[in-house]
């Protein structure tokens, strides 16, 4: 009877830790938030090798073929006149969520970052990069590595669509 009262003890303790975790129990954060932080710290870095020789950037817009770019790329304007960076183009893709390896506006917008043109590249949302966190953080390590950054609108200043 004894032993039988220990399992059940045991299986008590367990249901309870799973339906009441203790305040001690680790929250692990979704990635959109980690490759949010890890965008943050790269912005962070790219901007200090800007120096006194200003910010430079190119906006970039997904969109459809059934939606004007314009509205967010007036968005992005006036975000990069409100930063005092310099808009040196921009660049946009019609054919909705594809890979960002195939979009010929987003490898635009890389190669004016390569090429050494604009230090970042900014778009109203994360989604017009890609939605899929593998895509995103594979662009993320892109821009890094050629110390360039990726901003995007406050949430407040996104355009209706």
């Amino acid at each position: 009877m004894e032993g039988n009262a220990l399992l059940t003890d045991t299986l008590t303790d367990e249901c309870d830790s799973w339906m009441h975790p203790l305040s001690t129990t680790r929250t692990v954060a979704p990635k959109t938030n980690w490759l949010a932080a890890r965008r943050r710290t790269i912005f962070e870095s790219a901007i200090k090798t800007c120096g006194t020789r200003g910010v430079k950037v190119v906006a970039y817009e997904l969109t459809t073929i059934y939606e004007s770019p314009e509205p967010a790329l007036d968005a992005i304007r006036a975000y990069v006149h409100e930063q005092e960076w310099t808009l040196v183009d921009t660049c946009t893709d019609r054919e909705g969520m594809t890979a960002p390896a195939i979009r010929r506006g987003w490898l635009e917008a890389r190669r004016l970052v390569a090429g050494g043109f604009v230090t970042g590249i900014v778009t109203v949302s994360r989604s017009a990069i890609s939605t899929a966190d593998k895509e995103y953080e594979n662009e993320l390590a892109w821009l890094e590595t050629h110390r360039a950054f990726l901003a995007h609108l406050p949430q407040l200043r996104t355009p209706s669509r």
